[in-house]
């Protein structure tokens, strides 16, 4: 019986001593690695300098559009004032054609009107003779031709010829000073539309010279635009390269986190694990010790109760020594003997069925352009808001991690459920949990409420199936 005893202490204290090593052997990689405190600081100050690059990107985005918008807008405006020149051009051509075909009548008018006037001075001389004639002979010639007349109708009609002659030499002369006068004043029409056309065409030139020099200071807008523009997108190039690599420096120290949270889940399995093997060995060590006094008192002789007080007592030093070296017994409801062994999981937030995000590559949700991998399924609300909602376990199983942080990692406030088997849950970014570490659950039971914690975009719960530490796709598991 004494070498059964030692042999069950023995037991217990390697077990004791392998939970003493496990600690330190975590208290040795806590000290040389990150806490996820240290990480969360880490990852907020990263996430402010690329929110930082993400604003100088969006303001450079905004200077080209507005610059492409002005750069648009001053072409249009080169445009209209290139019509506008071609439509002077234009008319400056005809005003041209113009003046010259006015040149060309005004030309042609002063010859018509230099013959006129040769036409009226030569009638004007010769009625000038033939007045002078008739003065200088007097009434003689108008006698001679009445005397050579044979009868009086002859006189009349020689007196009627003479009378034509100087009448006509008359129209003559009066017709050619009308033409002569029209034609002054035709010629005196054109030089003054010759004079207006100059006008014009002075004004005109003016306007072209102005809009030629407006033109020159639109395209030397548009060049020192369109330079500020070749500028702002290297910057944006730039930018963005920055980007990029404090993108790739922040998926680096996620997925650090996500070791360390995989540690903290092994680490405490291995924890549940030593509770259980402390638990089995203070049982197996109180059934040891009780069994041989019942032996002994049966078929020793009969003695006084006196004497038998000391046999059940000598244990005692042994027993209540266990607890100083191992962890102390789990004081929830103990786990039943069956464990999850697949099959389909219930819901974890009954009444809320929206999926955001599924399993598997997504772009980051973070604003990055990246893809990048996501180990569970997000759901949320699709009636109403899921904030506040009850998250539920998805199978029985032992409870060996409840965080009530806040935001001091990635998943905010979780609970992972050890399944058996190596099956376990996680549910991610509650506002709080609602129970504890060893605590047995079963299917259904509320385990935290859901909420916005960690790295959270709002208000859902991230669930996980993981199967020997490997996440797999929940949707394979629920109903």
């Amino acid at each position: 019986m004494r070498k059964r005893l030692t042999g069950l202490l023995a037991a217990f204290t390697a077990a004791a001593v392998t939970a003493a090593s496990f600690s330190a052997q975590t208290a040795g990689i806590s000290g040389t690695a990150k806490t996820l405190s240290e990480i969360e600081t880490e990852k907020k100050q990263m996430q402010a300098e690329i929110d930082k690059k993400k604003n100088e990107l969006a303001q450079i985005a905004d200077d080209i559009g507005k610059k492409s918008q002005y750069e648009q807008t001053l072409r249009e405006q080169v445009g209209l004032i290139s019509d506008k020149m071609t439509l002077i051009d234009t008319q400056l051509t005809n005003l041209h054609r113009e003046m010259t075909d006015t040149e060309l009548d005004i030309q042609a008018l002063k010859k018509e009107i230099a013959g006129n006037q040769a036409e009226v001075e030569k009638d004007t001389d010769l009625f000038k003779k033939r007045l002078r004639a008739m003065y200088i002979h007097g009434n003689d010639s108008l006698l001679s031709a009445l005397v050579g007349a044979s009868n009086f109708y002859e006189v009349l009609t020689k007196m009627d010829l003479i009378e034509r002659i100087s009448k006509h030499d008359n129209d003559i002369i009066l017709n050619l000073r009308t033409a002569i006068q029209t034609l002054k004043e035709n010629e005196q029409k054109l030089t003054e539309k010759k004079q207006a056309l100059n006008l014009q065409k002075t004004e005109m030139d003016v306007l072209h010279d102005e809009f030629q020099k407006n033109r020159k200071e639109l395209d030397t807008a548009i060049s020192d635009n369109h330079a500020n523009i070749v500028w702002l997108t290297e910057q944006q190039d730039q930018t963005q390269t920055e980007l990029g690599k404090q993108q790739a420096a922040m998926e680096e120290i996620s997925e650090e986190e996500r070791q360390l949270l995989m540690e903290e889940i092994r680490k405490a399995e291995e924890e549940q694990r030593q509770r259980e093997l402390a638990a089995a060995a203070m049982t197996s060590t109180t059934v040891q010790t009780t069994v041989p006094v019942t032996t002994t008192v049966t078929t020793a002789a009969p003695a006084p109760a006196a004497q038998q007080t000391p046999v059940t007592a000598a244990p005692a030093p042994v027993v209540t020594a266990a607890p100083t070296t191992a962890p102390p017994p789990v004081t929830q409801t103990p786990a039943p003997s069956a464990t999850y062994n697949g099959g389909k999981m219930a819901w974890p937030v009954p009444g809320y069925y929206g999926i955001s995000s599924p399993f598997g590559m997504r772009l980051d949700p973070f604003g990055s352009g990246r893809m990048t991998g996501h180990s569970g399924i997000d759901i949320i609300g699709t009636v109403s808001a899921i904030n506040g909602a009850a998250a539920c376990a998805a199978a029985p199983g032992t409870v060996i991690l409840s965080f009530n942080g806040g935001y001091g990692n990635g998943y905010g406030n979780y609970v992972v459920i050890d399944h058996g088997n190596g099956y376990k849950t996680l549910y991610a970014h509650l506002q709080r949990t609602t129970v504890t570490v060893g605590q047995y659950v079963n299917t259904g039971d509320q385990i935290g409420v859901v909420g916005s914690t960690g790295n959270s975009t709002g208000p859902h719960l991230h669930f996980e199936v993981q199967v020997n530490g490997v996440p797999q796709n929940p949707v394979n598991y629920l109903p």
